[in-house]
């Protein structure tokens, strides 16, 4: 709607311009809007409609399921043709595969054991004074263990002793009494170890003894492995 007067567009239901304050056609004749007019439209088309579907044919049918009036006119109508049900197609048999056998798969070969890393006992040259002793403990193994090794001695008369004792004979030895020994090279001024001792929960020791003598001290050098078998 436009007004009469300066021409601005105005809402339908707008009674002065808003614009120049013309009082705009006042009569009493009602104004139907446009949206009006096609909200009606719209209902007398939707009404049109639900007219027509009530009077088409209807039919219903449930999915895979008949009637039992369906089935009774199929069998009473000579002309109905009965269709074949189709027989269901045999499933693949499965191709049975074999498995291989366990006696031909190559078993695998044992690995090499690796043979036992020595240990040091002793790796250094050291001085016995006279009446003195020196002592390096063998860790205790409850496997057997091997015990190898020489040892040189320099001074007075270029001798020592050498003893391999347990934990009985050491304390024996320290006290001057006799010790059961598994190694005792005597005075010797060099000499080889080689012995295996059995196992046992508690240490052995290789014991260098200067205690014979009485005034001369002793350079030795010694080196001492075990191997725990």
């Amino acid at each position: 709607m436009f007004c009469q007067k300066c021409g601005t567009e105005l809402p339908e239901e707008a009674v002065f311009c808003l614009k120049c304050g013309y009082e705009l056609n006042t009569d009493s004749t009602p104004r139907i809007s446009n949206k009006a007019l096609w909200l009606a439209f719209i209902a007398a088309v939707v009404s049109l409609g639900a007219v027509l579907l009530a009077f088409l044919p209807r039919s219903e049918s449930k999915p895979g399921a008949q009637s039992a009036a369906s089935n009774i006119a199929m069998v009473a109508s000579p002309s109905a043709s009965v269709i074949p049900t189709p027989s269901p197609s045999p499933s693949p048999t499965p191709t049975p595969h074999s498995s291989p056998s366990p006696l031909l798969s190559p078993s695998p070969s044992p690995s090499p054991s690796t043979p036992p890393q020595p240990r040091a006992i002793v790796r250094e040259s050291f001085r016995i004074k006279a009446g003195f002793f020196a002592i390096y403990p063998i860790p205790a193994s409850e496997k057997p263990v091997r015990v190898t090794g020489r040892f040189k001695a320099e001074g007075g008369r270029n001798d020592v002793e050498v003893y391999i004792l347990d934990e009985y004979g050491l304390a024996n030895f320290k006290n001057g009494q006799t010790a059961q020994t598994y190694y005792n090279s005597g005075r010797a001024t060099v000499g080889n170890i080689g012995i295996t001792l059995p196992p046992r929960g508690q240490n052995y020791y290789v014991v260098f003894s200067n205690t014979f003598s009485m005034f001369t001290s002793k350079a030795v050098k010694a080196f001492v492995t075990a191997s725990y078998l």
